[in-house]
């Protein structure tokens, strides 16, 4: 069982009517326990917010990354996308939120309003006031909260020596993360200038990262393994094997565990959180030699339901459901919804020649 707790900073009719609307839903759920009170940790923490400025009467700790955070605000009416993207985010990474929802309000009344739910990818969803909306909203929380996550990291320390300077495999990552970083396809996942240095340790602790980035990518290294960038390395700048590409010999989803293969001094490797997405569509795609993720939108391709936390059992299915979809999922184009994409080849140059194609088309994340 979850537990679930619920804020809020002060009083508004819109807010308050989501409020009541998301606690009676998850009351209703013999999944979660809705907590009392406003302070101590929690598995789910949703806070409603009549302006964003409140944050700080928030006491939220997020213990993992395996956490989920809502917060709903109201802020001034803007017309720029943009412009509630930078807003949620100076706000939302103080308490490392999942969910952003940047409230405009449209009159007086409840439902007077339209409501920008912002992912940490900087995708977005539009919620319209309605009496349905706090409906709506709810079946979301539920969904993007009641997952399973599959990406322990299980590390071996005893990579072949043969292996630890690298292979035509290594390589070819190593000049495509070059060619991903020369078009600023893998910028800096989040700007962290607005945090303290107590909020920035937190920051990194909590997700398991040294820095933050967008996007990754893998290849085959034979027909049980594959190569991966590390979690939060610099994906311009893929220099030392087990640390910024690591081998990935087995994924074990009942268990949740992906097991790592790497040098003797590289015991603390965590490879990229979509590792077990790769592993997932390395199994049912045999064909599939290499893959290219990056948070960047195109029109007419195929796109997952939902946008599902990173690491999960949820995004492993729905990812694969999707790929069965499109024309070839050997070679394709693949939308993730809120996210970004992930492209399929049989080779990464397969994988960046359809990239190529439509760079005049992607359309960046929070653009």
């Amino acid at each position: 069982m979850k537990t679930v707790r619920l804020l809020r900073t002060g009083r508004h009719p819109v807010t308050d009517g989501l409020f009541e609307a998301v606690k009676e839903h998850f009351t209703a759920l013999p999944q979660y326990e809705v907590l009392e009170g406003d302070e101590g940790p929690a598995d789910v923490v949703l806070a409603f917010m009549p302006s964003g400025d409140d944050l700080t009467n928030l006491k939220v700790e997020r213990r993992s990354y395996q956490d989920f955070i809502g917060f709903f605000f109201i802020d001034k009416n803007v017309e720029a996308e943009g412009e509630k993207v930078v807003r949620a985010y100076e706000i939302g990474l103080q308490i490392m939120a999942n969910l952003a929802g940047y409230i405009e309000l449209e009159g007086d009344g409840p439902f007077d309003y339209t409501m920008t739910m912002i992912t940490p990818e900087r995708g977005h969803e539009m919620l319209k006031g309605s009496p349905e909306a706090g409906a709506e909203l709810s079946d979301t929380l539920v969904r993007r909260s009641d997952v399973v996550y599959v990406d322990e990291n299980v590390v071996h320390t005893d990579l072949p020596e043969d292996l630890i300077p690298g292979t035509d495999v290594t390589r070819a990552m190593q000049e495509m993360a070059v060619r991903l970083d020369s078009l600023d396809l893998v910028p800096s996942a989040v700007p962290l200038d607005g945090l303290s240095d107590k909020q920035k340790r937190r920051f990194f602790k909590v997700l398991g990262l040294k820095q933050v980035s967008y996007g990754n990518m893998s290849a085959r290294h034979d027909a049980d393994s594959f190569w991966m960038t590390g979690r939060g390395v610099n994906k311009a700048k893929l220099e030392v094997m087990g640390r910024d590409i690591i081998l990935v010999t087995k994924f074990d989803r009942e268990e949740g565990k992906i097991h790592l293969t790497v040098p003797s001094d590289q015991q603390d490797a965590r490879v990229s959180i979509d590792s077990s997405i790769h592993a997932a569509i390395y199994d049912a795609f045999p064909k599939i030699g290499a893959m290219i993720h990056i948070h960047s939108f195109v029109d007419n391709v195929v796109y997952t339901d939902d946008h599902y936390p990173c690491g999960t059992r949820e995004l492993c299915d729905s990812t694969i459901d999707a790929l069965r979809l499109t024309e070839d999922p050997n070679r394709t184009i693949l939308g993730l919804a809120n996210h970004g994409i992930l492209v399929t080849g049989a080779d990464l140059e397969e994988a960046w020649d359809q990239i190529e194609a439509r760079l005049d088309e992607l359309v960046p994340a929070g653009s």
